[in-house]
Formats: structure tokens, sequence, C-alpha cells
């Protein structure tokens, strides 16, 4: 990891705001059962 962060890369996630983060899904595709809590099927 410090060779990539040496070249620019970061590798570590980012993790602020990680509540409020939300994953947009399309309505045909299945989701796992754990999901529903993050996702959000109606886009604008």
């Amino acid at each position: 990891m410090s060779i990539s962060k040496m070249l620019g890369f970061d590798l570590c996630p980012r993790l602020r705001d990680l509540a409020e983060r939300k994953l947009f899904l399309p309505r045909i595709l299945e989701a796992p059962e754990g999901l529903d809590q993050v996702l959000v099927r109606d886009v604008f």
C-alpha cells in the first residue's frame, strides 16, 4: 500500500457518510435480500 500511495493511487475505501450512500439499481434486476435498506429503485 505504501508504494501505491507514493505512485498516487488510493486503495482505501471512502467510508465517510457511508450511511447516506445509496445503491441505484434498475427494477429489472433482482437484488440480494440484505441490500433492501440501501437500494433506490426510482431514478429521477
